[in-house]
């Protein structure tokens, strides 16, 4: 048993040290290609690689969260959307078929001012950036 123990223990600790010569070998790849393609090259994709000059389209915020605070004011928190340089925030009344923009913010909060919201009210968070936006994060209200 202990044997086995310490013949996995001695494997794990190779394979790390594998995964991080790679690792290193790949960052230096990608340090050589930064000198030796222009940031628009197509050939960034041969490597498996994103090319540097297009943007990726933001994902979807994962979650959010709304605070009702004391003086009346909502307090509208989310988490961040990968690649996503701005978040459009939106209500949806009860009985309604669009939304309202409320705010277009860079941070991942906003405090709303107090409002008379009717239980079942839906905000949405919308991440964006110049390559376009993503699915909303939903989210109901109980007012």
């Amino acid at each position: 048993m202990n044997r086995s123990k310490t013949e996995l223990r001695v494997a794990v600790k190779t394979k790390d040290m594998a995964m991080r010569m790679l690792r290193d070998r790949f960052r230096s790849v990608i340090g050589e290609l930064t000198v030796l393609l222009a940031a628009d090259d197509a050939r960034w994709r041969w490597f498996g690689l994103q090319v540097p000059a297009q943007l990726s389209t933001p994902r979807p915020v994962p979650a959010a969260q709304v605070e009702k605070l004391a003086a009346g004011d909502w307090l509208v928190t989310w988490q961040r959307g990968t690649h996503a340089t701005r978040y459009r925030v939106q209500l949806q009344r009860p009985g309604e078929t669009t939304f309202e923009n409320l705010a277009t913010v860079h941070g991942f909060e906003i405090t709303l001012p107090p409002m008379d919201l009717p239980p079942d009210s839906v905000l949405q968070i919308i991440a964006a950036n110049e390559a376009g936006e993503a699915s909303p994060c939903l989210v109901v209200l109980s007012g």
